[in-house]
Parts: C-alpha cells; sequence; structure tokens
C-alpha cells in the first residue's frame, strides 16, 4: 500500500509539473504547439489524399485504356508484333458490326416467314 502510494504520488507530481509548465507558458507560446500540430495533421491529411487520389485513379482507368490494355494483353499472348497492332485492331470485332450482322440475319428470318406463310398449301 504504501509503494502505491509513492508511485501514485510520483505520478500525480508529474502531472502537476505538466500544468504548471502549461499554466506559465505563455499565450504565444501555447499558439505556436498548436499551431504546428494543425500544419502537422493538415500535411499528412494532404499526403493521404494524394495517395487516395492516385490509388483511386489506378483502380479505375478510363474504358478506352481498359481496351487498349486489353489489346495489348492478346498481341502479348499470341506473340504479335507492336507494329501489326494496328491491323490487328482493325480486324477486332466492333459493336456496330455485331449489329449490323444481327439486323441483317432478322431480316433473312422475316423474308423466309414471309415467303413460307405466303405459300398457298400451308
Amino acid at each position: 500500500r504504501i509503494s502505491n502510494n509513492k508511485m501514485f504520488s510520483r505520478v500525480s507530481g508529474q502531472i502537476s509539473e505538466k500544468n504548471d509548465k502549461a499554466s506559465t507558458m505563455n499565450m504565444k507560446e501555447q499558439l505556436e504547439i498548436l499551431k504546428n500540430d494543425r500544419l502537422h495533421r493538415q500535411k499528412a491529411y494532404d499526403e493521404h489524399q494524394h495517395e487516395s487520389a492516385k490509388w483511386n485513379k489506378n483502380s479505375t482507368p478510363n474504358l478506352e485504356d481498359n481496351r487498349r490494355n486489353e489489346l495489348d494483353v492478346i498481341c502479348e499472348e499470341y506473340g504479335t508484333k507492336i507494329e501489326e497492332k494496328e491491323e490487328f485492331k482493325e480486324k477486332m470485332v466492333k459493336p456496330k458490326d455485331v449489329m449490323k450482322d444481327y439486323k441483317s440475319s432478322q431480316n433473312d428470318v422475316k423474308a423466309q416467314f414471309n415467303k413460307y406463310t405466303s405459300n398457298k398449301n400451308c
């Protein structure tokens, strides 16, 4: 019990020492400490924002970049030279071509259906 009291008095003595120091510190010094602390926090926050912005930029590439990367991977897989890449790009299926093929096949089906139903025997 005595040792605990000694420990407590030692700790409380340190605390009161700090309080005395803070009270004797003039207002200008206290403001300086607060300002430095604020600047330090702001710098840390700015660095964090910068890092997260870089990460977000890397994690969500725009579609054009994504398409280009796909093409690079395909070319590397099949051992295509970079010079041939543009030629390869031309051969890639484009959504518009798919729609044209789909519409023309739909028209063929309609034509066959009309031909079949116009037949008097059915």
